[in-house]
């Protein structure tokens, strides 16, 4: 979500947005996409954060956790190599 106001110029015709951040994972699941036509067509299957990272767009990883605990983070400690 980016404000509309922030999607204008100013009156020096600058972009006021400098930086988005987003934040999510490109390892989860994909959408569930029904229509056969999207499908076939669109590509859409992928994740917008799987689309960005496969174009190169810069990222970082997280490399630590604080929310589970070790015994829930050890089921997915496969996919996340550098989780501490």
């Amino acid at each position: 979500f980016i404000p509309l106001l922030l999607q204008t110029s100013d009156q020096e015709g600058r972009n006021r947005l400098k930086r988005c951040i987003m934040i999510g994972d490109h390892h989860q699941l994909p959408p569930v996409i029904k229509n056969m036509a999207f499908q076939k067509y669109s590509n859409m299957e992928q994740a917008l954060f799987t689309r960005l990272v496969r174009l190169g767009v810069p990222t970082i990883d997280l490399d630590a956790q604080g929310r589970a605990r070790a015994s829930i983070c050890s089921l997915y400690n496969w996919r996340y190599k550098n989780l501490g």
